[in-house]
């Protein structure tokens, strides 16, 4: 009777769909320019320069009907979800709360 032959098969995994984005970052000439000095190129610069802002920087660049740290994520991070969130934040402290959570689609 003849030996059975065992034929290994390898199968290599080219990729399970479950890939995180690639995390957009705004070219120099479009970093965000916060009023203390901070500049900010991604969405990890943003959350934080929000974690070390004062609430009065807060309040300069997102006060009554404008919001700079939305307009800068929508147009130039073309993250229209989370500038539509950050439009709605009411202080500093939500506004981090909204892009630490975006944050974790990239991690």
């Amino acid at each position: 009777m003849p030996k059975a032959t065992i034929k290994k098969v390898i199968v290599k995994k080219i990729g399970d769909g479950n890939r995180k984005p690639k995390m957009p970052v705004a070219s120099p000439e479009c970093c965000f320019w916060v009023s203390s000095g901070m500049i900010i190129k991604d969405l990890k610069d943003l959350e934080g320069a929000l974690n070390k802002m004062t609430d009065a920087t807060y309040a300069y660049h997102a006060g009554g009907n404008k919001n700079d740290f939305a307009k800068w994520v929508g147009e130039v991070l073309s993250s229209k979800n989370l500038a539509a969130e950050l439009f709605k934040c009411r202080n500093r402290k939500e506004a981090l709360a909204a892009v630490s959570a975006h944050l974790k689609k990239y991690y």
